[in-house]
């Protein structure tokens, strides 16, 4: 399971504010990572400036932005 590292106080000047603070995004994913460990999963936090939607889901190169009929 991979998670995003959300910079969480620009999402609460959004409309995702409530979610965002109701649910504690620290807690959430410490949840999340303990749960994995405990079951066996990977469990990784991707920074939220890596280009991930610009890499080939095949090889990994980054090759540029691709429009969104192409990513997975």
């Amino acid at each position: 399971m991979y998670v995003e590292d959300l910079c969480v106080v620009g999402l609460g000047r959004t409309r995702l504010a409530k979610s965002v603070h109701d649910v504690g995004w620290a807690s959430f994913t410490a949840m999340l990572e303990y749960k994995a460990a405990r079951h066996g999963r990977t469990f990784a936090k991707i920074d939220r400036f890596a280009p991930t939607s610009q890499a080939c889901s095949a090889c990994g190169r980054l090759d540029g932005p691709k429009p969104l009929n192409i990513r997975s």
